[in-house]
């Protein structure tokens, strides 16, 4: 039988992070995976939240979440969490040198909870498919605006003078990819073209109040965790 898990030894101590939490905060990870922030790319908005919900500093929280990111990938794909779960015990005993076996002996205590944590649940496959459904690529992660005054010459060369200033604001959009790859687009406005965006903006706000009022429950969406 072929191995469902492969892991270099530096990630032991990450794995080790995870099989030390205790019942409480395994039950609030399960729940924070359930989410659609944790269907990747993972944002900071919730590794902070995990940090927060599971008690731990936001380095800890990170790697746990890359951890149980991959692993969850594992039994997606369609291998059994009993054997993940053995392949990950193999791990964690060929790895652990500490005189107490203090990580394998985390495991063996907290096994039934990791298999909780693993087991496929309705919510995260619903947010699986809303997550698929409702994103088109490329998508946009934030917006930025600068503005700036340009300077008009006139006069002489050498002898030019600033008459004036020319209003320009330049719109930054970063953009990612279905590989969560990040570009950014540059875009020009001038004050008549923002006040078009602004007409837009509220017209769409409308529309989507309109969807929400006529729609409701039937609405699925992503969680916001501010």
């Amino acid at each position: 039988m072929g191995k469902h898990v492969s892991l270099p030894k530096t990630a032991l101590e990450d794995v080790a992070s995870l099989v030390r939490l205790d019942r409480q905060q395994t039950v609030s990870l399960a729940e924070c995976f359930t989410w659609p922030e944790s269907i990747g790319p993972i944002g900071q908005s919730f590794i902070h939240v995990v940090s927060e919900r599971i008690r731990v500093d936001l380095e800890q929280a990170e790697s746990i979440i890359l951890v149980c990111q991959f692993l969850l990938t594992v039994v997606e794909g369609g291998s059994p969490v009993g054997e993940v779960l053995d392949d990950l015990r193999e791990f964690i005993a060929k790895n652990d040198f500490s005189t107490d076996k203090e990580a394998l002996s985390a495991f063996d205590l907290r096994r039934n909870d990791l298999v909780s944590l693993l087991a496929p649940k309705p919510s995260r496959v619903r947010a699986q498919k809303v997550r698929y459904l409702g994103e088109v690529f490329p998508t946009v992660e934030s917006f930025r605006t600068v503005c700036e005054l340009r300077p008009v010459f006139e006069g002489p060369a050498g002898h030019e003078e600033i008459i004036g200033y020319v209003s320009v604001v330049l719109l930054k959009v970063k953009l990612s990819d279905s590989d969560g790859e990040e570009s950014t687009v540059h875009l020009q406005l001038s004050p008549g073209k923002m006040r078009d965006l602004e007409k837009i903006i509220k017209r769409t706000n409308e529309k989507l109040a309109t969807i929400q009022s006529k729609f409701g429950d039937e609405l699925l969406g992503s969680r916001v965790e501010e």
